[in-house]
């Protein structure tokens, strides 16, 4: 695993074991953290309440469309990261911006805006 550790949104990521599932957690500057599994993206306000059964503390929630399910590398799903970027281990490509988390199928399609799978509502404008 390449991990960058220069990002001016994420600080920090590791392997957790939530429900009994293994994700992946992306610590951001300001606390929150996005929790990645196979199937979804949740955004929490602050690591403690991510196993809250009453969902106290999360921000924003993302299923995943079947045939866009994430892939585990060892475990993680993050291969690098940098600035907004977050580079996935199955090639897919996270883009981090004040409004929304979006998912695209690469970095070229990333960089381009074009071909986004879906995206994570950060602002409710």
């Amino acid at each position: 695993m390449i991990f960058t550790a220069s990002s001016d949104i994420i600080v920090n990521n590791r392997l957790a074991s939530v429900r009994g599932q293994t994700v992946e957690l992306l610590y951001f500057r300001n606390e929150q953290v996005l929790l990645l599994t196979t199937q979804a993206l949740s955004l929490y306000r602050h690591e403690r309440f991510i196993e809250d059964e009453l969902g106290n503390g999360l921000l924003a929630y993302l299923k995943l469309p079947d045939e866009h399910l994430l892939a585990q590398r060892q475990g993680h799903y993050v291969a690098e990261f940098q600035a907004g970027y977050v580079g996935l281990v199955d090639g897919k490509t996270l883009l981090i911006t004040p409004v929304a988390i979006q998912l695209f199928p690469n970095k070229t399609d990333a960089l381009y805006n074009r071909a986004e799978i879906c995206r994570l509502k950060l602002s409710t404008e």
